[in-house]
């Protein structure tokens, strides 16, 4: 339940950020800039912390023989974690928790393609009137109803888009009665 809390969290924040007039027509015309901003600002924390967890087990290991002690990482998934895939490309973690900050990166992500979607379909097709709060309500209800439902689905951005679309959803309803 925790974890939900904290998505419903990180996506009222997210909405706070790239509601506001001065995110507006960067939203339409740089999605990859504002992704490769965030993946920059998360990975220095995120490494660091990935390399203090590696050595950290390497010590571990010269004492202790248990399975709770992830083995010596392989370049793979080093690879997978320096690009927050490792659970798409079913890497085992090299830290507990870590998953946390790659599924967040992915719902940030993936929400910022939402946006870009809609304002894209209203650039190109001005007769269909597209709002991203459309397409977020339509990602988060499926999210809810349907896979969140399969735990198949919950290494994926679409299981946990629910509680992170409700959160952003949230902030939408509250800025809007009050402006």
């Amino acid at each position: 339940v925790s974890v939900q809390v904290f998505f419903v969290v990180s996506g009222y924040l997210f909405a706070t950020k790239f509601s506001s007039q001065q995110y507006k027509q960067l939203q339409i015309m740089a999605p990859l800039e504002i992704i490769r901003h965030r993946y920059q600002r998360l990975i220095t924390p995120y490494l660091a912390a990935l390399i203090l967890a590696i050595l950290c087990a390497s010590f571990a290991r010269i004492w202790l023989r248990d399975d709770f002690i992830p083995s010596e990482p392989s370049l793979s998934q080093l690879l997978a974690h320096i690009f927050l895939l490792q659970d798409l490309l079913n890497q085992e973690a090299l830290s507990a928790g870590i998953w946390y900050v790659a599924i967040d990166f992915q719902l940030f992500s993936f929400s910022i393609a939402l946006l870009w979607l809609a304002n894209q379909i209203n650039i190109r097709h001005p007769r269909i009137p597209m709002r991203g709060e459309w397409l977020v309500i339509g990602f988060a209800a499926m999210a809810l109803f349907f896979f969140n439902r399969n735990s198949d689905w919950d290494e994926t951005v679409f299981y946990f888009y629910g509680s992170y679309g409700m959160g952003i959803l949230i902030y939408w309803a509250c800025s809007n009665r009050y402006n």
